[in-house]
């Protein structure tokens, strides 16, 4: 039972410390998406 739990406990903090790597990969994305339109836009003008 115990040890159960200590592998749930371990499921968990694994996933919580792999959320903010996913939202890290997810931010920088569109960042480059965002800063690559924005170039595309300052170019055309």
């Amino acid at each position: 039972m115990v040890v159960k739990l200590f592998f749930v406990f371990f499921d968990f903090v694994q996933l919580v410390s792999y959320v903010p790597c996913m939202v890290h990969i997810v931010l920088t994305s569109f960042a480059r998406y965002f800063c690559f339109v924005h170039y595309d836009v300052s170019l055309s003008t």
